[in-house]
């Protein structure tokens, strides 16, 4: 009977090589979970203020209500608010549970809707009404990639440029269209500050944070630099690519270049 022989140092190593590969890309979803609850760590305080805008009025409805329980018409607008603030409160819930599933998701996601959502989880109390969110996506938009990468993407960039206007405000435009070479364009641009010229090179990288507002600002602040770079690696698991284009005091643009889908 043949004698086993012993594992050669090229088999030991790739072995090892095999074993650290599958370590590496555990942490790397540990990392991406993590920056997601981070970044819904950021959106609690204005997902609270907006639930509690929203259930307000139709409180003081029901209550009115209680106290003329003969007024027919106070009884049915209380019912309406009532329904309106729960269904709004409901789609802001949903969303934001939504967004903290694992990873993993592939396929295809329709790029207003998932913006959409994304939009819903910031609230009205995020932006504090300082700041005007103009739109321009193609309505048949769809890019090949998971709609909850898409979202978590859409969404740190929302974040950063609401970070980068703090309390003066200012303006957030995003715009999305199908390119003649099979991919399609999105971006985020907003007329900030922009991005410090030391740091705009190495804005993917993880822990580079580019925030310039102080807690004091009033401004959402940031976790531990990780979001941009969680983005990119989303981004680029999908074939597509993000790059940062700054003017000192002009602004930030993230545009983002994903595949479109092919029915």
């Amino acid at each position: 009977m043949a004698q086993a022989h012993p594992p050669t140092i090229e088999h030991q190593a790739l072995e090892r090589l095999t074993a650290m590969e599958a370590e590496l890309a555990a942490v790397q979803r540990e990392l991406e979970h993590t920056q997601r609850l981070t970044t819904i760590g950021t959106l609690a305080a204005g997902v609270a203020h907006e639930v509690n805008n929203l259930l307000t009025p139709a409180l003081a409805y029901a209550q009115l209500a209680q106290n003329r329980p003969n007024d027919e018409d106070l009884q049915r607008k209380a019912l309406d608010k009532a329904v309106c603030g729960i269904e709004a409160t409901s789609l802001i819930l949903r969303t934001v549970l939504g967004f903290s599933r694992a990873d993993g998701e592939t396929g295809a996601a329709a790029v207003a809707e998932v913006l959409q959502s994304a939009v819903d989880c910031l609230g009205r109390s995020i932006t504090g009404g300082r700041v005007a969110l103009i739109q321009e996506i193609e309505p048949s938009l769809e890019v090949a990639i998971g709609s909850l990468p898409l979202q978590q993407t859409l969404l740190n960039l929302l974040l950063n440029s609401c970070r980068a206007l703090g309390q003066q405000g200012g303006q957030i435009a995003v715009s999305a269209g199908a390119d003649d070479d099979g991919m399609a364009t999105i971006s985020v641009a907003d007329n900030g500050p922009g991005i410090p010229a030391e740091i705009v090179e190495r804005i993917f990288e993880p822990f580079v944070s580019h925030d310039t507002e102080t807690p004091a600002s009033g401004a959402p602040q940031s976790g531990a630099g990780l979001g941009l770079a969680v983005c990119r690696r989303a981004v680029e698991a999908a074939g597509g690519s993000i790059r940062a284009d700054t003017t000192p005091g002009g602004g930030a643009t993230f545009i983002v270049r994903l595949p479109l889908t092919h029915g």
